[in-house]
């Protein structure tokens, strides 16, 4: 941002995208305008603990299919899944091109995550959106951010999974492109 002379931005995170954003919002408040938080964490419970030492066993093993089928099913919802066959075999190909040892490095750090405490800092306006079908990072995640931030507003999309820009990309953009334009009515209004 000081490269390009952006002085605030909106910034717009998904997954692991919304935890960054989460904390710059925490460590750089002036640079930050609003939030949009999506199908993320600020916490990590034993669950999702099991399931991503499951993904860092496999991504140790560079196995490009046992990493696959460890997570495509916590990333993709069972329905889209079953309706979408040649775009899970396009994807599971681009498993092959993944670097591991850097898929084994953000693992480590995910699992280290835990800025609940700190959510409070945040004073900007937040969108979380979650989905009802995320069982990845599943809903409760998504209340608990929306209940410790002071100005949010939280949204669950239905019938979708973790990767809710793959499964609902129009509800996506529409709750995204709408709570900018609300932040700009306000900045301008």
């Amino acid at each position: 941002m000081a490269e390009l002379k952006i002085e605030r931005a909106h910034i717009v995170g998904i997954s692991y995208g919304g935890e960054i954003g989460m904390t710059m919002g925490i460590s750089y408040p002036e640079r930050v305008q609003s939030l949009v938080i999506s199908n993320s964490v600020s916490e990590i419970d034993p669950l999702l603990e099991a399931k991503i030492e499951a993904w860092l066993i496999a991504a140790r093993l560079k196995d490009a299919k046992l990493f696959f089928q460890v997570s495509a099913p916590d990333i993709f919802s069972e329905e889209f899944i079953s309706k979408n066959p040649s775009f899970m075999r396009m994807i599971e190909e681009q498993y092959a091109k993944l670097d591991y040892d850097a898929v084994v490095r953000l693992i480590g750090r995910f699992r280290e995550f835990n800025i609940t405490a700190e959510l409070a800092q945040i004073r900007v306006p937040a969108l979380v959106i979650a989905s009802e079908k995320d069982t990845l990072k599943p809903v409760k995640y998504s209340e608990l951010i929306h209940q410790k931030i002071t100005d949010s507003e939280l949204f669950v999309v239905k019938d979708a999974g973790h990767a809710l820009t793959y499964e609902k990309p129009q509800e996506f953009n529409t709750l995204v492109l709408g709570f900018l334009a609300k932040q700009e009515l306000i900045q301008t209004g």
